[in-house]
C-alpha cells in the first residue's frame, strides 16, 4: 500500500500536514543550538514576579509582555541533542519553569528548522521586535520562508508544527517620525501578506521586552 493510500485512510486531514512538516523538517534541519518559544500565562498580579523568576534562567534568553491568552512570550536557546533533538528544550520547560507557583499555563513551539540573521549593529535597547505567525498553502512553505526571510526587517523565520506555518521575527528601530507599530504594519501589510501563497497572518508586538545581551 502507498503512503498516499495510507494517508487517505485517516479520517483527519492534520495527520497529512503534520507528515509534509515532519519531512520537510528532515530535509533542513541543522545540528547545534535549538530556539524555541513558550507562551505563558500567569496568576492574576504576579507578572513580574513571574517575569524576573523566569529570566532568571539561563537558557532563557528574551522574555515578552504581551497581551491575549498568554501575559508572556518566553525564548529559550537549548543545546540540540543527537537523539532527541528538543530534549533540552522540555527539561527546561517541564523540570524549570513548568514548577513555578506563578503560572496557570504554559504553549511550547519547537521548530523544525530555523533561518537566523547575524545580529544586527543596532544596539538593542533602539529595536523593537515583533511576532508575525503566518499560515500558507500546502507545499509552498519552503519558498515562502525565503521569501519573507529576504525582507530587511526580518530577523529570523522558524518553520513551526501547528495551524500556522512559519514564525517571522522582525526587529524595527524605534522612530519618533514614525511609531514602531506603524512600520510593523506596514511590513506586515504590504510585503508578509503581498507574498503569493500566505493566507493569514496573526501579529504579536510585545508591551515590552527584557533581552540578555551577548
Amino acid at each position: 500500500m502507498s503512503i498516499f493510500r495510507i494517508i487517505g485512510s485517516f479520517k483527519h486531514q492534520w495527520f497529512y500536514f503534520s507528515l509534509t512538516k515532519f519531512i520537510l523538517w528532515l530535509r533542513m534541519a541543522q545540528p547545534g543550538f535549538i530556539k524555541s518559544f513558550l507562551f505563558v500565562k500567569v496568576k492574576i498580579g504576579r507578572e513580574e514576579e513571574a517575569l524576573e523568576e523566569i529570566f532568571k534562567i539561563p537558557e532563557v534568553k528574551e522574555v515578552h509582555v504581551v497581551t491575549g491568552d498568554f501575559d508572556l512570550l518566553c525564548v529559550l536557546e537549548t543545546e540540540e541533542t543527537l537523539v532527541y533533538p528538543w530534549k533540552k528544550v522540555t527539561d527546561v520547560v517541564i523540570g524549570k519553569i513548568r514548577k513555578m507557583d506563578t503560572l496557570t499555563d504554559t504553549r511550547t513551539i519547537i521548530p523544525f528548522s530555523s533561518k537566523i540573521k547575524e545580529k544586527s549593529l543596532v544596539p538593542v535597547e533602539k529595536m523593537v521586535k515583533a511576532f508575525i505567525f503566518v499560515e500558507v498553502e500546502p507545499g509552498k512553505e519552503k519558498t515562502i520562508m525565503k521569501k519573507i526571510f529576504n525582507l530587511n526587517e526580518v530577523r529570523e523565520v522558524h518553520f513551526i508544527p501547528g495551524k500556522t506555518d512559519i514564525l517571522a521575527v522582525l526587529e524595527v528601530e524605534k522612530g519618533l517620525v514614525t511609531p514602531h507599530p506603524e512600520k510593523i504594519l506596514n511590513i506586515v501589510l504590504d510585503e508578509i501578506r503581498g507574498i503569493r501563497g500566505v493566507k493569514d497572518t496573526e501579529t504579536i508586538i510585545p508591551d515590552r521586552s527584557k533581552l540578555k545581551v551577548g
